[in-house]
Parts: structure tokens; sequence; C-alpha cells
């Protein structure tokens, strides 16, 4: 238990019934008929809980249930996850290496395992590289970290910009956008843990750099999404999307950071939690808008499960960093895992859980995307991890 304070009973118990939907119904369902019998996992089940095959099969999807599954087995919830975790990575070796390539996989593939796609994408690479530190930490496999080494040499001899940062890719693109970067933060503070090695720990650096110089707006205190070539703003609307999902999500990145480096990051963390609270979080629901302008004014009033998890994570964060209001962020971590579990876990006609979840509402609550794909289960392990972590230590 955290030696600090007693933590909070109701946080306890929220984190006791989602780490028990991890075990008995998320990774049963994901680590069953989620995986094909080749090996790879399934993109998504659809509306009547099948399997959906008639969409392509994306590497980067096989990348985020490889780091799903190996995370399960380094928490305890699964004894398959090594197994599961050889599958994916075998069919990915076997399948979606471009024959010119050979350094990463291909961005899409055929359900018949054919390429569909050979582009290299730098968002699709943070969670090439994500997998092989997370194979390290649960397998000790260091073959994975060779190939993270590889991919980092891939992606700084073609994707590298002049200007700092990474290209979208090896394909015409006239933006740039912090997100691939904040999932390249996360790859290489994993790497970080997973090998010891401090190029990973200075990679991380440039990215926060950029978050310092570039992403962060110390007046209106939001996180900016998208850029032009050099850096500068996009004059359009487009360059005055906020999304308070992925503020959250770079609080937990920078509190992770701070922890790693002892950089200073308060003044980021609580100015963007405060924001995004007043401004993005929707008082009836406990959701998380999807988007908000500069100034606070909601721009989309959608409501999708990953701001949720990445505001529970945020919470957690805030709280080990502030214990003097732990209590406070303690409640609102309780909040988001409950909104999860209410609104976005569904059950079978007998009540029980099915292991499946709706996406993506609208504004008055319908269902908007009817499917559950698997890139979901990253963001919602990732919370339960987290909440997990917070409440043994």
């Amino acid at each position: 238990m955290n030696s600090a304070r007693q933590i909070s009973p109701t946080l306890s118990q929220a984190t006791q019934e989602l780490v028990h939907w991890m075990q008995d119904y998320g990774l049963p369902r994901w680590g069953s008929t989620g995986i094909r019998a080749d090996g790879a996992s399934i993109e998504r089940f659809n509306a009547e809980g099948k399997v959906e095959t008639s969409v392509p099969l994306r590497a980067r999807v096989q990348a985020r249930q490889t780091f799903l599954f190996a995370a399960s087995h380094v928490c305890g919830w699964t004894d398959k996850g090594q197994t599961l975790v050889e599958g994916i990575q075998c069919w990915l070796q076997q399948h979606a290496i471009n024959a010119d390539k050979h350094v990463g996989f291909a961005h899409q593939l055929s359900q018949d395992a054919e390429i569909l796609d050979t582009r290299k994408d730098a968002y699709d690479y943070a969670f090439y590289i994500l997998a092989c530190a997370w194979q390290k930490i649960a397998f000790d496999n260091d073959t994975a970290m060779d190939q993270a080494d590889q991919l980092l040499a891939e992606i700084e001899v073609h994707l590298t910009a002049p200007n700092a940062g990474w290209l979208e890719g090896d394909y015409p693109a006239d933006y740039r956008r912090q997100n691939p970067h904040m999932h390249l933060f996360e790859a290489f503070l994993s790497c970080y843990v997973a090998s010891g090695k401090g190029k990973w720990l200075a990679k991380a650096g440039q990215i926060y750099s950029l978050f310092e110089n570039c992403f962060f707006d110390p007046q209106h205190h939001v996180l900016y999404e998208y850029f032009e070539l050099n850096w500068q703003r996009k004059p359009d609307a487009q360059g005055s999307i906020a999304e308070p999902g992925h503020m959250f999500e770079w609080i937990w990145l920078l509190r992770w950071y701070s922890e790693l480096t002892s950089t200073p990051v308060d003044h980021y963390c609580d100015a963007m939690f405060s924001k995004a609270i007043a401004s993005g979080f929707d008082p009836a629901t406990g959701q998380i808008f999807d988007e908000m302008d500069p100034q606070g004014n909601v721009t989309k009033t959608d409501k999708r499960l990953w701001p949720l998890t990445e505001y529970i994570k945020a919470s957690l964060a805030q709280a080990k960093a502030h214990p003097q209001q732990a209590a406070y962020y303690e409640q609102l971590a309780t909040q988001g895992i409950n909104t999860l579990m209410t609104y976005h876990f569904t059950k079978q006609a007998d009540g029980e859980f099915d292991g499946l979840f709706n996406e993506h509402f609208n504004q008055d609550n319908a269902l908007i995307v009817d499917f559950a794909p698997a890139s979901s289960l990253y963001h919602i392990a990732m919370a339960a991890m987290e909440a997990q972590h917070y409440c043994q230590q």
C-alpha cells in the first residue's frame, strides 16, 4: 500500500473491479476468439460480438496487442501472455516485413496476410518500439531490444526531420502532429526502463523539448495537435484544436519523465489538468469531450473511450505528485473508472460483462461506433495497470 497515506477505499474497490474485468472478461475474450488461427490479433469485434473479417489488419494493432499481453503478464493477469506475444510476433515476421524494407512492418495487410500498404509511419513505429520494450520487461527478451535499436536507427535515417522531431512517415504530408511524438516519447521512456541505456532517455529529452517549445501553449494552458512543417502552429481551424484526452496523456508522461530525470513539470501538469477538467469534462456523464479550442470552448462534443482512460492515469499521476491533495485526485480517478465501466463496458443478456466495449458516443450519448476495436485494449490495460500499481505501492 501507499506508505504516505491510506488509499481511498472507493479507489481500491474500483481498481479491483477494473482489474477483475481485465482478468476475467477482457483478456479471456481477446486472448481466445480475439486471436486468429495463424497467431495474429483480429482487428475488431463487430456489433454482434463476432470477429470482423471485412477490414484490413494493421501492424500497429499487432504491436499494441503485444504490449497488452506482455503487460498483462507483468501484472499477473494472465499466464498465456508469452504464448500470445510469440504468436503475434511470429505472424509479423512471417507476413508483415516489406520485401524492400527489412526493418519495421508494413502499415496494413489483408485478412489473407497480403501486404496492402508498405508505408513507414512514425505513429506505427512508436508502437513497434513500445512492443519491443515490453517484451524485454515481461520476458527478458534481449532480441526484442536489439530490434528496438534497429527500429530507432530506421526512423533516424528515414523519418528524422531537419527542424526537430520526426516526419509523419515516408510519404507526403503538409502538416506535423504532436501525437506520433507523444507515443514515441512513451516508447523511448519504456525502452529506457527496459534497458537502462541512456540513449533512450536522450531521445525522450528531444521530444520533451518539442513539448516545451512547440506543443504547449503557456498562455492558454492547452496542448496543440497540428503544426506547419516548420513547427509553427497551423493558422487555420485545425491549428486551434486541443484534445483534453491528449492533455491528460501528456500529464501522465511528463510525470513519468520527471520521475526518471528530476525535471520539474508541475507547472505544465497542473495547468493542463485544471484546463482539461474545467473545459473538457462532461459533468452530465463524467466523460471527456473530444476537442476544445484554446479558450476552452468545446468544439467537438463526441466522447470516446480512450480519453477517459487517460483521465484516470493523469489523476493518479497528480495524486502521486501532490500527496496533500491525493484524496481529491483519487476521487477523480475513482469516478473515471466507474464511468468507464458504466458507459463503455458492455454486458450479455444475463448481465455479465462480455469483454467488449462501446467505443464512441455523440453529444446525446447515442452510440456512434458500434464495433469494439482491438486498439482500445492498450488504453484500458494502461489505466488498469496504473491503478493497480498506485494501490499496491
